[in-house]
């Protein structure tokens, strides 16, 4: 069971019952900050785990080059 995806679907469920809110629920607090911790946690998990990994599967420099695609994506999808 590969944990990195379990924990995105905690973070969409979450994200879900927020979105069914007002934000005038006494539960809607309590929910912000677990969707906040769910977030952080999965990027820890990735940024400490995952992305070591496919380094070490891909080599330095395909990760490197691959990191500049995503960057010019990135700046393409936001314009």
């Amino acid at each position: 069971v590969d944990l990195g995806i379990l924990g995105l679907d905690q973070v969409e469920r979450t994200g879900r019952e927020i979105a069914d809110l007002s934000g005038a629920e006494a539960t809607f607090h309590h929910l912000v900050t677990k969707l906040a911790t769910e977030v952080w946690e999965h990027l820890d998990e990735e940024e400490g785990e995952l992305l070591p990994a496919l380094v070490d599967a891909i080599g330095v420099d395909a990760a490197n080059e691959l990191g500049d695609e995503l960057a010019r994506a990135s700046a393409a999808a936001a314009r």
